[in-house]
């Protein structure tokens, strides 16, 4: 009786798809329990606000274009409001990222490395340290980013202009996330033109491509433009997403000319990549080396790597820009380091596959050995911070709340005393103690940080807080014990005056809590 044969592709799909849910569940277990999550939680509470009609730009204020607000309302109304919301969206971010990788790389590398390229990709891809699968806007500018590479790439490789339609829809969408996610859409513009441009595209042909990449690229964009639109919210959010944020550049947060201190600040983030970097290095010189072996011999070489360098590149400078230079707005540069860094491995088993390789050369296993020392230093970074965050919680797998005890408390008092359609602000940064409290804020401008980060440049945003507040008072304004009782007792703005008269204080833990007077024996004040 003979024995059924083994289908590899089976194989290599189960291998694939184990490894990607193994760091999905790695991952997710620990990054929304960093120490540094009030980003998260204030998309987390924007959402929640959307899912119950609040507009984007006018009932609530930030900076970052709409796709995060929308995903999160998507989140919350699927899962609730609690911290399975964040596992949800940020587990799909991430796991389109991921099957995207494995998409790009068996698609432009030989196949027979796909499984050894997706374990090497998924220790970067899911770095806690750089709060990859986060509920951030760089989770999904980076799924997006990959789709469309991903598409692109098929698209070079097996025709079908549907797939350079798909590549423009994922490319578009990237921005509609994060206004820096252009790297690979501006990567594949520039390649596709140099296409054209060196292998003499006929001219009936040439627009073909390029009408279906633009309008795949307007649609996502567009659509988001009319739905805000309908809302009342374009002009609002043109101003939050455009406008606004060139006040990092004139606040000397932003530059475009003193990189060099971009750099500075970045390299000590990138010190446990040191080894990826040198083989993405390694991988430039053989990309030179094909390339001229290429022209000697009058073959075209695969289109994955010139991609990747582009792609990485703009994403880095678009780094170098932003302001802030923390850890997560390196996040949308991991994936074509890690693509670049696999190149040499390509390089060596391109002629034969891995197997046959390794027979004719046993020597590249020694390379493949190489390979796994150089990915041991993010890999024991990933595990520290792993750790670091699983020791928050009652147990690695558990969804515990991650906010402190005592913000629990005044969201449990909050929740309690003010009414379910009632208004609150909480003074500066508090996006968890919003989340927790699940009452809409009484100023769009529900946080204060722009205001600390850009001083006086961003004085108006203090402004418009007080003319809110005067206008839809919050039931409950949360500030500290000390403020609160000197706006009560010696008042010295006009706001301030206006607080003495119309609240009273009530202490609740850490926190003073300016109870409206009308109100304030509803809620025991």
């Amino acid at each position: 009786m003979s024995t059924p044969a083994i289908d590899g592709r089976r194989v290599h799909v189960l291998l694939v798809s184990l490894i990607i849910l193994v760091a999905l569940i790695v991952n997710q277990s620990a990054v929304h329990w960093r120490a540094d999550t009030a980003d998260s939680h204030l998309f987390a509470y924007y959402g929640w606000c959307v899912a119950h009609r609040a507009v984007p730009y006018v009932d609530i204020w930030d900076n970052k274009p709409p796709g995060i607000f929308w995903v999160n309302a998507v989140g919350t109304t699927l899962c609730g409001p609690g911290t399975c919301a964040d596992v949800a969206v940020g587990a799909v971010g991430l796991a389109v990222a991921l099957v995207a990788f494995a998409g790009i790389v068996r698609t432009a590398y030989h196949r027979a490395l796909t499984v050894l390229c997706v374990a090497f990709g998924a220790v970067l891809l899911t770095q806690v340290y750089f709060h990859c699968g986060a509920n951030r806007t760089e989770t999904w500018a980076v799924a997006c980013e990959a789709m469309a590479m991903v598409a692109y790439l098929r698209w070079q490789r097996a025709g079908g202009i549907w797939w350079l339609l798909c590549a423009g829809i994922a490319a578009g969408a990237a921005p509609c996330f994060k206004q820096s996610g252009v790297a690979a859409s501006v990567a594949i513009t520039m390649h596709l033109l140099g296409t054209q441009i060196l292998h003499a595209v006929r001219r009936g042909a040439w627009w073909k491509p390029w009408l279906a990449w633009i309008v795949g690229g307007l649609t996502v964009p567009l659509v988001a433009l009319l739905v805000l639109a309908a809302q009342g919210a374009a002009s609002d959010a043109y101003f939050a997403c455009v406008q606004f944020n060139r006040i990092y550049f004139e606040a000397d947060h932003s530059s475009w000319v003193q990189v060099e201190r971009a750099l500075r600040e970045y390299l000590p983030k990138l010190r446990s990549l040191g080894g990826v970097l040198l083989l993405t290095g390694f991988a430039l010189v053989l990309m030179l080396v094909a390339y001229v072996r290429g022209r000697q011999r009058g073959v075209r070489g695969r289109a994955g790597p010139l991609l990747f360098l582009l792609w990485g590149a703009l994403g880095f400078c678009a780094a170098l820009v932003s302001p802030g230079r923390l850890a997560y707005h390196l996040m949308p540069v991991l994936t074509p380091v890690a693509l670049l860094a696999l190149y040499p491995l390509h390089y060596l088993v391109a002629r034969h596959g891995l197997v046959r390789a390794l027979t004719a050369r046993p020597a590249i296993l020694v390379v493949v050995l190489v390979y796994v020392s150089f990915w041991t230093s993010p890999l024991l970074q990933q595990m520290a911070e792993v750790r670091r965050c699983w020791s928050h919680k009652s147990a690695w797998y558990a969804c515990d709340p991650s906010i402190s005890t005592d913000a629990q408390g005044l969201a449990a008092y909050i929740r309690g005393s003010v009414s379910s359609d009632g208004r609150v602000y909480i003074w500066g940064w508090n996006p968890a103690e919003y989340r927790a409290c699940e009452r809409l804020p009484a100023s769009r401008h529900a946080t204060l940080e722009k205001l600390v980060t850009l001083g006086e440049h961003a004085a108006f945003l203090l402004e418009r807080v007080h003319d809110d507040l005067r206008s839809m008072p919050a039931e409950v304004i949360v500030l500290d014990p000390m403020t609160a009782q000197q706006w009560l007792d010696s008042p010295s703005t006009e706001f301030e005056q206006w607080v003495s008269e119309h609240y009273t204080l009530r202490v609740e833990g850490i926190y003073g809590l300016l109870v409206r007077a009308d109100v304030a024996t509803s809620v025991g004040g």
